[in-house]
């Protein structure tokens, strides 16, 4: 008697396509420094993995009900969100919604029951169907991955699964680079003041090996 597996040959497609995307994702974000250019590969592929006509990253300002777009990728003929607006000009459900930590699924804009009034806004942006993940750090809304489509979608739960794995992944990388942006900042200001100092400064290992000594140390004549 053979046993069955627990997964539909379908299913297990699916998880193939999903774990070949979780990996080319990671490799090409893992190759990159910049944040912008993390954002726009991210939002790239996971448009091109959904079938999607835009994808993007919004912050979340500080109030709540402000939203800045950061980079992210859009379709022939699909204009770019606004660099910065209210939150609530498209629908209060949005923030209602997205605030408590929920994902704010709309798969038909025109006929659904938190959006039709705000129809305008969304398609002053071509958005017929939207799918938008929260992200959190430290208890605080920080900011959403957006991904939309022209026309009416219903979005599977498998999407929003994908959806919510991009926007964690992406986001903790963007914040890892900032950081580390940060770090050679600060360590570059340090560098500058130490080789401009006049008097000589000279930094010993704990085995008393030179580690640095600045261009005034350099040049000292005893």
């Amino acid at each position: 008697m053979h046993e069955s597996s627990s997964f539909s040959a379908g299913e297990q497609a699916l998880n193939a396509r999903w774990r070949a995307f979780q990996l080319r994702l990671a490799d090409e974000l893992k190759a990159l420094s910049s944040p912008t250019a993390m954002v726009e590969t991210a939002t790239g592929l996971l448009a091109g993995y959904l079938g999607a006509s835009h994808c993007w990253y919004s912050e979340v300002g500080a109030g709540g009900s402000t939203f800045f777009s950061r980079a992210g990728w859009f379709g022939e003929g699909i204009p770019p969100m606004p660099a910065s607006g209210r939150i609530d000009d498209f629908g209060p459900a949005v923030i209602a919604t997205l605030s408590a930590g929920k994902d704010f699924v709309v798969c038909d804009v025109a006929a659904g029951a938190r959006t039709p009034v705000f129809g305008g806004r969304y398609r002053g942006v071509v958005i017929g169907a939207l799918l938008a993940v929260p992200i959190f750090k430290n208890g605080r809304w920080q900011a959403n991955l957006n991904v939309a489509k022209p026309d009416a979608y219903d979005w599977s739960a498998d999407d929003i699964l994908v959806t919510r794995d991009v926007a964690e992944r992406t986001w903790s990388a963007v914040e890892n680079a900032l950081a580390q942006a940060a770090l050679r900042q600060e360590r570059d200001r340090s560098q500058y003041i130490f080789d401009t100092l006049s008097e000589g400064l000279v930094l010993l290992t704990a085995n008393d090996d030179l580690a640095y000594a600045n261009d005034a140390a350099l040049h000292f004549s005893p």
